[in-house]
C-alpha cells in the first residue's frame, strides 16, 4: 500500500505542474488538460503499483484474492469503465483506418485473452488480461480520436515525464529520507556506499527508468531550439543519470551507454568517433580494475558469468516451452508457474526477459503478434533518428527494448514500458509520412523508401 500511497502523492503534485495552462489552470477549472484515455491509461498505472507481500507461486494460487490485488483491480476497472461507452461510440461513427501495429497489438491481446482457457494459473491471467484490456481500450479511443498523432505523442510525452518525478522524488529522497530511499538488500551502489530505493519501485526499475528518463531528455536536449529549454533538458538528463548511478542498476548503465552511443551517432558523430570514444577507451584501460569491481559490485565470478542467474533462469525458460511452442502456459503465468517453480526461484515474479515471458506466456503465436508492431515502431524510429526528426520519441525504442530483454520491460503483462511502446505502435500507424509528389521524379533516398514502404 505504501508504493501505491506515494505514486498517487507524487503523480497528483506532477499533473498540477505538468498541465498545460499551467498550475493555475487546475485550481479555478479544476482540469489537468488530460484526454480520458490519458486518465485511463493514468489509473492502469497507479493501480500496477499497488504490490502485493512476496509469495511463492503456490501461496499466490492458494490465497489470490488480497487487498493489493482487489485495488489494482478496482483501477482497472475504473478504466474501462471511463473509457469503454465512450470507445464504443467512437467506433460506432469512426472513418476506416490504416492501423496495421495496433491491430496486431490487439490480436496479441486476444490470444493472451484466450490463454486463459488453457492457462496453468487462472486467476493470475484472468487478472492480467483484464489489465492489458483497460491499456488496449485506450489506445483504441485515442486511435479513433479527432487528432491520434498529436494525442499519441502528447501521451507518449506525459507517462515520461510521470516516470520523471518519480525517479526525481527518489533521488531526492535517498538524500532527505533515506529511511524510505534506501534499498535494504545492502548491496553497494556505484558511487556511494549505499543503494537508492523506493516504497513504489524495485531499484533494478528504478535504474531502468532513470536511463530512459536521461535518454528522453538528452534526446530534448540536442534537438532544443533555445538556450533555455537546452538547459532545461540537460538538468533532468543529469537527473536521469544520478539516478542511474544511486540505484547502481547494470541494466540502467547499459541502456546508458547504448542510448547516449546512438544520440551522439546521428547529433554528434564527428565528436563521438574524434573524443567521446577514444577519451572513454582512455579512462577505462587506465582504470579498469577499479571501474570493473564498482561495475560488478564484488560480486562472485559466476553471479557475473550468469547475469546474476539470468542465463540459469533463460535456460530453464527455454527448456519449458519447448514443451508449448505455439500456445505457451497462459499469459502472465507462464515464466512463473511453468519455468522458475521447477527450481524453486517462484518467488520472483517473471524469468527477467520480457521476450521469453510472453513467449511462455502466449506461445509462438502470441510473441510473433506482439513483436510485429514492435519492429514497425523499430524501424520507424530508426528512420526519424536518421532524418533527425522527433528524436525525443524515436529514442525511446533503445531503452524499451533493452529493458525487456534483461528485466520485463514490454513483454508478459502491463507496465509502463507496455503503455509507452504502445504509444510509439499507435504513432508508427498514423504518423504521416512523406510522399513524394504526383509526377515528381520516382528516385528516392533509402530514408523515403523505408517511409514509403512502412506507411
Amino acid at each position: 500500500m505504501r508504493g501505491l500511497s506515494w505514486t498517487v502523492g507524487i503523480w497528483a503534485v506532477a499533473l498540477i505542474v505538468l498541465a498545460p495552462a499551467g498550475w493555475r489552470s487546475v485550481l479555478r477549472a479544476r482540469s489537468f488538460g488530460i484526454t480520458r484515455a490519458q486518465w485511463g491509461l493514468l489509473f492502469v498505472l497507479i493501480g500496477s503499483h499497488s504490490h502485493a507481500a512476496p509469495t511463492t507461486a503456490e501461496e499466490v494460487l492458494a490465497d489470490p484474492v488480497v487487498a493489493e490485488r482487489l485495488i489494482r483491480g478496482a483501477f482497472d476497472a475504473l478504466a474501462l469503465l471511463l473509457i469503454v461507452p465512450v470507445l464504443i461510440n467512437a467506433i460506432r461513427r469512426s472513418r476506416p483506418l490504416k492501423t496495421p501495429g495496433l491491430t496486431t497489438l490487439t490480436a496479441y491481446g486476444v490470444i493472451a485473452g484466450v490463454s486463459a482457457l488453457y492457462t496453468i494459473a487462472f486467476t493470475v491471467t484472468v487478472g492480467k488480461v483484464f489489465e492489458l484490456a483497460a491499456v488496449l481500450a485506450a489506445l483504441w479511443l485515442i486511435a479513433l480520436g479527432p487528432d491520434p498523432a498529436d494525442e499519441f505523442r502528447s501521451t507518449a510525452r506525459l507517462f515520461v515525464l510521470l516516470e520523471a518525478a518519480l525517479v526525481g522524488v527518489a533521488v531526492i529522497g535517498f538524500f532527505l529520507l533515506p529511511g524510505s530511499f534506501l534499498s535494504t538488500d545492502g548491496r553497494p551502489g556505484f558511487i556511494t556506499s549505499r543503494t537508492m530505493g523506493s516504497p513504489y519501485a524495485h531499484f533494478d526499475g528504478l535504474s531502468a527508468s532513470s536511463a530512459l528518463i536521461f535518454a528522453y531528455a538528452l534526446a530534448s536536449a540536442l534537438n532544443a531550439t533555445n538556450r533555455r529549454a537546452r538547459l532545461g533538458w540537460a538538468a533532468l538528463a543529469l537527473m536521469g543519470t544520478l539516478g542511474m548511478l544511486l540505484t547502481s542498476g547494470r541494466q540502467g548503465l547499459i541502456i546508458w551507454l547504448v542510448s547516449a552511443a546512438v544520440l551522439l551517432w546521428f547529433y554528434r558523430r564527428k565528436l563521438l568517433l574524434l573524443l567521446i570514444t577514444p577519451a572513454t577507451a582512455l579512462v577505462v584501460w587506465a582504470n579498469w580494475e577499479s571501474l570493473w569491481s564498482i561495475v560488478t559490485r564484488d560480486q562472485a565470478a559466476v553471479n557475473i558469468s550468469t547475469w546474476s542467474g539470468r542465463l540459469t533462469w533463460w535456460g530453464v525458460g527455454l527448456d519449458a516451452a519447448s514443451t508449448h511452442p505455439l500456445t505457451g502456459f497462459g499469459y502472465g503465468a507462464g515464466g512463473r508457474w511453468a519455468a522458475l517453480q521447477q527450481i524453486g526461484q517462484d518467488s520472483a515474479s517473471s524469468i527477467h526477459n520480457g521476450y521469453l515471458e510472453a513467449l511462455l506466456g502466449v506461445g509462438l503465436i502470441g510473441l510473433i503478434c506482439l513483436m510485429i508492431p514492435v519492429v514497425r515502431v523499430a524501424l520507424w524510429s530508426f528512420f526519424k533518428l536518421a532524418a533527425r526528426s522527433e528524436p525525443t520519441l524515436a529514442i525511446l525504442i533503445v531503452p524499451l527494448l533493452l529493458h525487456t530483454f534483461v528485466s520485463l520491460g514490454f513483454g508478459g503483462w502491463v507496465n509502463s514500458d507496455l503503455v509507452l511502446i504502445g504509444c510509439l505502435v499507435g504513432i508508427s500507424d498514423v504518423d504521416p509520412w512523406r510522399r513524394p509528389m504526383r509526377g515528381s521524379p520516382r528516385r528516392l533516398s533509402r530514408v523515403q523508401q523505408a517511409e514509403e514502404f512502412l506507411s
